[in-house]
């Protein structure tokens, strides 16, 4: 029963994945109905990265109280109920309120599952786990695309994927019985406060490195399908689909990293130095330094000067993929 869990974490992690391309694919296609400026979507975006820092904050202490079983089936069932709230908002209003349980969600499934996985699981575990989430995040688009080919409405690609999500809550639900007999001390030992977090050796490195690549990660995801659309005349539906390549190169280079990487090299200080600690500092770090970088006109700038310069849709993908290919195998090699 217990070589089940590995999968089911892997499983909750592709859906941890699926939602996050959404938005992104599906902008072009909002905001004309919601009569706001095709920027809005970073306030979206912002809502749900401020609840994603408060559950990461909070994962330790939610974690140490209930277990991990508990925190990722609730999270993962306010996750679905925050896409279908997506996919019935009339109003741009309506659909920043749906953000708040999205982000409180996300954030919950993130930093728990990484902590579990580190305490429990080598190493190339770890790193197949976020490749996990690459899938999902690549499968996430391409449902997106798919729906608004066939002539259907956004929301029907949000209903899809909250579909997904309430099965997967289902089967979370059914194998809590499965995580028993699993805590460890790590697990169930007193949390520490954040200002002690920034004195563990390489944290702040590990802040420095996430704030660089998840504002390059995001405002990509974010920004691929509008800037496609809105600046090349691709359509809605075809911009969609180029999304989630973007997404699939990032699948791609991480799965080369697990492969090629020497065993057991990644988390080694971590598992040596405080697990629980470190991984929920990697997540709570991602997703704080996002809300910075990713509002941040030079990141567009940037963005843009990339883009102009590299003529062809291919190419452009082909320099994204390579481009985060290399970055993924560095965090791969050097951080948690």
């Amino acid at each position: 029963m217990v070589s089940l869990l590995l999968p089911l974490i892997y499983l909750s992690f592709i859906s941890l994945g699926l939602p996050d391309g959404l938005l992104g694919a599906a902008w072009p296609s909002m905001y004309p109905g919601f009569g706001v400026e095709v920027s809005a979507s970073g306030i979206v975006f912002m809502i749900i990265s401020v609840g994603t820092v408060i559950s990461s904050l909070l994962s330790d202490r939610m974690t140490t109280r209930f277990g991990t079983a508990r925190v990722t089936t609730v999270s993962v069932a306010l996750t679905a109920a925050a896409l279908f709230g997506f996919s019935i908002s009339g109003s741009f209003p309506l659909l920043c309120l749906w953000a708040i349980p999205y982000g409180l969600g996300a954030g919950g499934v993130d930093a728990s599952l990484n902590n579990y996985v580190a305490l429990h699981y080598s190493s190339r575990h770890m790193s197949w786990l976020h490749c996990m989430w690459g899938v999902g995040a690549s499968t996430g688009p391409y449902i997106m695309g798919w729906v608004l080919s066939g002539g259907q409405h956004w929301s029907g690609g949000y209903r899809i994927v909250g579909t997904l999500q309430i099965l997967l809550t289902m089967v979370l639900f059914l194998s809590l019985g499965l995580w028993k007999n699993r805590q460890t001390e790590a697990e169930t030992s007193e949390p520490v406060p954040l200002h002690r977090v920034f004195k563990i050796p390489g944290a702040r490195e590990i802040l420095v490195t996430f704030f660089c690549y998840c504002g390059l990660e995001q405002t990509a995801a974010l920004w691929a399908s509008s800037y496609l659309t809105l600046s090349r005349g691709v359509d809605a539906e075809t911009a969609a689909f180029f999304a989630s390549l973007f997404f699939l190169g990032m699948t791609v280079g991480r799965v080369v990293s697990s492969v090629i990487m020497p065993f057991g090299s990644v988390l080694t200080l971590a598992v040596q130095a405080q697990p629980v600690k470190r991984a929920a500092v990697s997540a709570s770090a991602r997703v704080r330094l996002r809300i910075c970088f990713i509002s941040l006109p030079p990141v567009r700038m940037l963005t843009g000067v990339v883009f102009r310069r590299t003529p062809g849709i291919i190419k452009e993908i082909f320099v994204t993929w390579k481009f985060f290919e290399f970055i993924d195998r560095l965090i791969s090699k050097y951080v948690v």
